[in-house]
């Protein structure tokens, strides 16, 4: 990863549920940041932020609804010009009986 460049994230969604989603970003020692807000309306649903530190921490917060029950599907890759600065990052699960569930994660770059 470089870090004078800026870092594009995005999220796919292989899976009918709606999702609604937001990024953030955390510096070593610094104050966690909101990076993106954004929803499966757009898939992939990419945002661009940075430039970022080695260390700093990408967080994830998905909130999914669908039928209950069913198995959703979701992949975070994060790249900087076209490629990969970490591998892809599968979420899956399962929705609860009223067909909802939450997701969160992180990764380093």
């Amino acid at each position: 990863m470089d870090p004078n460049k800026p870092v594009r994230a995005c999220v796919h969604f292989d899976s009918p549920h709606s999702v609604a989603f937001r990024l953030f970003h955390e510096a070593p020692g610094g104050a966690e940041t909101e990076m993106a807000t954004g929803s499966s309306q757009h898939n992939p649903s990419c945002h661009s932020g940075g430039p970022f530190q080695a260390g700093t921490k990408i967080r994830w917060f998905f909130l999914i609804a669908g039928n209950p029950n069913t198995t959703y599907r979701m992949r975070v890759t994060l790249e900087q010009d076209g490629e990969p600065v970490i591998n892809q990052v599968p979420v899956r699960g399962t929705t609860a009986g009223d067909g909802t569930a939450n997701e969160v994660g992180e990764v380093t770059l």
